[in-house]
């Protein structure tokens, strides 16, 4: 058949996409105004981790990236919390986690403190 490709000769990519939200005051760090949340729709690749593909997102988003990234240890910055499908990371996932399976990702300033 000349002039035509058969189906199984075109590679198949599928697009990962990730929900990213910034919740209350993290917001700022990407344009919001620091109350409810932002959301961002962001491409990963199948062979981003969680942590690559924050330092890959957060590029379009110099406070977020300023934020995202401990200078010191080279790790995400303890200074955000990221809670990964609903569940904060280090539980189910880790830094280093495959970013497949990951539909949402939410970060917020982490606190301490108590009543």
């Amino acid at each position: 058949m000349q002039g035509s490709i058969a189906k199984h000769d075109v590679p198949t990519v599928t697009a990962l996409r990730v929900r990213v939200e910034a919740m209350f005051l993290a917001n700022l760090l990407v344009g919001g105004n620091g109350s409810g949340q932002v959301v961002i729709e962001a491409a990963a690749s199948p062979e981003d981790t969680i942590e690559s593909f924050l330092l890959r997102m957060s590029a379009g988003y110099p406070k977020l990236q300023e934020a995202i990234l401990d200078r010191k240890t080279g790790s995400l910055s303890e200074h955000l919390s990221f809670i990964v499908n609903g569940t904060p990371l280090g539980i189910r996932h880790t830094p280093a986690s495959p970013i497949s399976g990951v539909d949402t990702i939410a970060f917020v300033h982490a606190t301490c403190g108590g009543i």
